[in-house]
């Protein structure tokens, strides 16, 4: 099965900052050293029947002053099909916000940005990120959106918002933090399906399952009420596309975070098994691991 992976990061701790990752900072993960490390393209090592054919590099915190430094390392060193997701700050003034857009114009892999929501109600009551959106948008630019869906006040601004700029692709990261319930009743009973399916109501909408690691690093150990039948994992997943359709569900790794729980190779393995017993057609699992990457992220493979 040929994968694009659509959420990955990659390291180079000689050229970037990496601020986060420094053990004196947060986060202050005992496992943190893990991934304190210079990561490549030769890391994405997948065997076997699977290939990875792509992938999208999400911004990783190598220059959050210069957003553009890092998508040109990318671009130096990169020889597989891929696109960038990089950084700006969305609560920059419009002038100096579409300053940082149009540079990023002039790199060939970008594909929209992120700006991780933390604080996301005050952030999106900011007049300029509403206007930032749309210039976004404009362009042809996608946002990555990382943040607690069930911050009911914050949910209800970036709706507002994405109601203004219909146009604007918007793609949440790691299922939207979907929380760590016990059976797939509590998963559908839960305030998180609640905004998961208010957003799935935008057309312009899409999600991306991974980040499993930063919910639980033994997230499929976990015991569930429907043990031997379907996995947490697999209960999260049958939702989003339940909310969101085939054709708006992506898969990826958050690689290389998913190192907290097993190996690239063991992770892509566990997504293949999990689609398989949840007897999804060859077609879906495509879509899944493929196309709907290459649809939202417009990467030619």
């Amino acid at each position: 099965m040929k994968i694009i992976d659509p959420h990955l990061h990659l390291f180079d701790l000689q050229l970037g900052q990496y601020s986060w990752l420094k053990p004196e900072n947060a986060p202050f993960w005992p496992d943190k050293a893990i991934i304190n490390k210079s990561f490549s393209q030769q890391d994405l090592v997948v065997s076997g029947e699977h290939e990875i054919a792509g992938f999208v590099h999400i911004e990783a915190g190598f220059n959050n002053d210069t957003a553009k430094e890092e998508v040109i390392w990318l671009e130096s060193v990169v020889t597989k099909p891929f696109k960038t997701v990089a950084f700006i700050d969305v609560t920059l003034p419009v002038i100096e916000f579409e300053r940082a857009v149009d540079e990023l114009m002039q790199c060939q892999s970008v594909a929209g940005i992120r700006h991780i929501l933390d604080g996301a109600f005050e952030i999106l009551s900011l007049p300029q990120v509403k206007s930032n959106f749309i210039y976004l948008a404009k362009h042809h630019l996608s946002f990555d959106l990382q943040m607690s869906i069930t911050d009911v006040l914050a949910l209800n601004q970036l709706i507002s918002i994405l109601n203004a700029c219909p146009t604007l692709k918007v793609i949440l990261n790691h299922a939207g933090w979907p929380p760590m319930a016990d059976s797939a009743e509590s998963l559908a009973k839960s305030d998180w399906y609640g905004a998961l399916k208010q957003l799935a109501a935008l057309p312009q909408c899409a999600v991306k399952c991974s980040g499993w690691e930063m919910m639980d690093r033994q997230y499929d150990a976990l015991p569930t009420e429907t043990a031997g039948k379907a996995t947490w994992q697999s209960q999260v997943l049958s939702l989003c596309l339940e909310a969101f359709g085939q054709e708006r569900v992506m898969l990826a790794s958050n690689f290389p975070l998913c190192l907290f729980h097993s190996s690239y190779q063991s992770y892509w393995d566990n997504v293949i098994n999990t689609l398989d017993k949840m007897d999804l057609s060859a077609q879906k699992k495509q879509a899944l691991v493929f196309n709907n990457a290459c649809s939202w992220y417009n990467l030619a493979v």
